[in-house]
């Protein structure tokens, strides 16, 4: 692994950090469970759940994540088939806003996307779509000269941007 900093006594990681979770904002939580639920088969592991800002010790976590505006929120916490997890946020007061458009979201700092892997990039899409998602791409095949792999990206109904990979992170990018 390169040293980040490309100096030779800055501090490295003893060993790679693994992918916890993402935070993932919608509009309506019980819609967006459902969808994911139905589509990537994801694993509800609590909620959803109703926190108020300063009420007990979750509301006071929140706000002190959120920051003092953050009123009222829902939350599940589901698993993934990896055991990586998605924590959808539903914010009331103050509420979540409507989607951005894709150009928003590609330029500004912070995550834009999540990336699935599934062997059927074209029937999985097929599925997203008749859901209520929306197409960005096409579907992207070959990539790096590699016939098999394929990738494609698409809108969940609540806005945010999904990629579909036919294979894993690893076998699509490593030693290239």
């Amino acid at each position: 692994m390169e040293n980040p900093s490309n100096t030779p006594d800055a501090p490295r990681a003893a060993y790679p950090v693994a992918f916890n979770h993402v935070g993932l904002n919608v509009p309506d939580l019980d819609q967006a469970l459902a969808w994911y639920q139905q589509l990537f088969g994801f694993t509800v592991l609590m909620g959803p759940y109703e926190v108020e800002g300063q009420a007990g010790l979750a509301g006071q976590i929140y706000v002190d994540i959120a920051g003092a505006t953050m009123r009222k929120t829902r939350v599940a916490q589901v698993a993934m088939g990896n055991g990586i997890g998605l924590e959808m946020f539903q914010f009331l007061d103050p509420a979540t806003p409507a989607a951005s458009p894709i150009e928003e979201l590609y330029y500004k700092p912070g995550p834009w996307h999540l990336a699935f892997t599934h062997p059927d990039v074209e029937g999985l899409l097929a599925r997203i779509l008749a859901a209520g998602g929306r197409p960005i791409s096409q579907v992207w095949s070959p990539i790096q000269d590699q016939d098999q792999f394929k990738l494609v990206y698409c809108y969940d109904p609540f806005g945010n941007v999904l990629e579909l990979f036919s294979h894993s992170y690893e076998q699509m990018l490593a030693n290239r």
